[in-house]
């Protein structure tokens, strides 16, 4: 069948929604003939930049089955995207991504009209908030994964910096007023003949709030990487713990430092990737528990070199508060580190209790201690190490980008015969 695939952040060189965009239009044009629109808000045209280092200068962007679109964006879009920087501006992003996401519309439909495609799939941004308008099309119209309807739960407030806990609380009123008000969004769904959600709050926001019918479906996939590997402790060595992620925040480090403080002056080494507007306050209070000793902070680093980290480890912790499934958990699965989390969002779907620790979210004291308690089995029983990694590579199989774009073709096979 001939696709066409919304994917604005598509990508080879970055993890994250590029990831997600770049492996399964990639996966289903094994399947498929593939239309991918992609692009950019800001005017440095990250993206085409890119998509030309891998494909080449020439700007052939297209193989066989798969055809890349490149939308850029209009000097209009990218200086409303400039403004979003702005502090308490930030909404104006959101505009920006609107105008791109018009833009795209307009080239589908002449991309339409020129040779017509069977299906129509609005695969990202996940997040619910913009659906953009291929469903206007005169085609069947797929969406999803859809993300974004997780909130930060209460109880863990007071663990954010006062501009943290403003931003958290305003995210979380707007996030449940556009629940229920986002008409478009709600349109989009109605007109959908599939749609995936992400976590159990997605899935209850399109079924109960909406009135649509979904499914659940991890957004994100594993690539099967030559570094994944059953990793072994015994129990003398230093223990090495990895922690990934934007320094934001819903990615709640603090809970990880607490249960470090908790544990004591054990033989742990912890590499910090990632820098964000929690940076400094985040080593403030690492210094303040005593654990700055145990810590690397790495800071920005290319995706290449934060898998050279995260392959160095032994396990990876990951307390966030909030997200769809983080892809940075599938690389640590595949790369056959255990993974400690919340049993919540994505990451409460992806690992189990045979590839890792998981603990409620309920509240900080419940999870600092369910973290250090992890921590503190894994000490006491090195062993664990090498059982929960085996069991982490098998889960990263089961999760292979090839696996989700079987399922989604096989939705397509569905609609198109509905």
């Amino acid at each position: 069948m001939r696709i066409l695939l919304s994917a604005f952040a598509f990508s080879p060189a970055r993890g994250g929604e590029a990831a997600v965009g770049w492996n399964i239009a990639n996966e289903l044009a094994k399947l498929h003939d593939v239309t991918v629109l992609c692009g950019d808000v800001r005017g440095s045209e990250r993206t085409r930049l890119e998509l030309e280092k891998h494909y080449g200068e020439d700007g052939n962007q297209c193989s066989k089955t798969l055809h890349v679109k490149y939308v850029a964006p209009t000097r209009f879009i990218a200086f409303v995207e400039r403004l979003h920087r702005i502090p308490g501006l930030w909404g104006f992003y959101y505009l920006a991504y609107n105008l791109w996401q018009r833009k795209a519309y307009r080239c589908a439909k002449e991309l339409h009209a020129a040779c017509p495609f069977d299906i129509a799939h609005q695969l990202n941004m996940i997040g619910y908030r913009e659906p953009g308008y291929l469903w206007k099309l005169p085609i069947p119209f797929v969406w999803g994964p859809v993300g974004g309807g997780p909130n930060e739960p209460i109880a863990f407030h007071n663990m954010f910096s006062w501009s943290g806990c403003v931003k958290v609380f305003l995210r979380t009123m707007l996030n449940e007023l556009q629940k229920r008000f986002c008409f478009r969004a709600r349109k989009a769904a109605m007109m959908a003949q599939k749609i995936w959600a992400v976590t159990d709050a997605d899935y209850s926001m399109i079924n109960d709030i909406w009135g649509g019918e979904c499914e659940k479906m991890v957004e994100t996939g594993t690539v099967l990487r030559e570094e994944g590997q059953v990793r072994k402790w015994d129990g003398a060595s230093q223990l090495r713990i990895v922690w990934s992620g934007i320094h934001t925040s819903r990615k709640a480090l603090p809970i990880l430092l607490y249960a470090l403080a908790r544990l004591g002056q054990k033989d742990i080494h912890v590499d910090i990737l990632g820098i964000g507007p929690e940076t400094c306050s985040w080593r403030s209070l690492a210094k303040s528990l005593g654990v700055d000793g145990l810590l690397t902070w790495h800071g920005q680093v290319s995706h290449d070199e934060a898998l050279k980290v995260m392959a160095s480890g032994h396990v990876f912790t990951f307390p966030s508060l909030k997200e769809g499934t983080p892809h940075v958990v599938l690389e640590a699965l595949s790369l056959g580190l255990p993974v400690i989390c919340h049993d919540a969002c994505g990451m409460g779907n992806v690992v189990t209790k045979k590839c890792g620790f998981k603990m409620p979210l309920k509240d900080p004291e419940t999870s600092i201690i369910g973290f250090a308690d992890a921590l503190n089995l894994i000490i006491r029983s090195p062993m664990l190490i090498s059982e929960k990694s085996t069991a982490a590579l098998a889960r990263a199989k089961e999760l292979t980008w090839a696996a989700k774009a079987r399922l989604i073709s096989n939705a397509y096979e569905k609609v198109k015969g509905e």
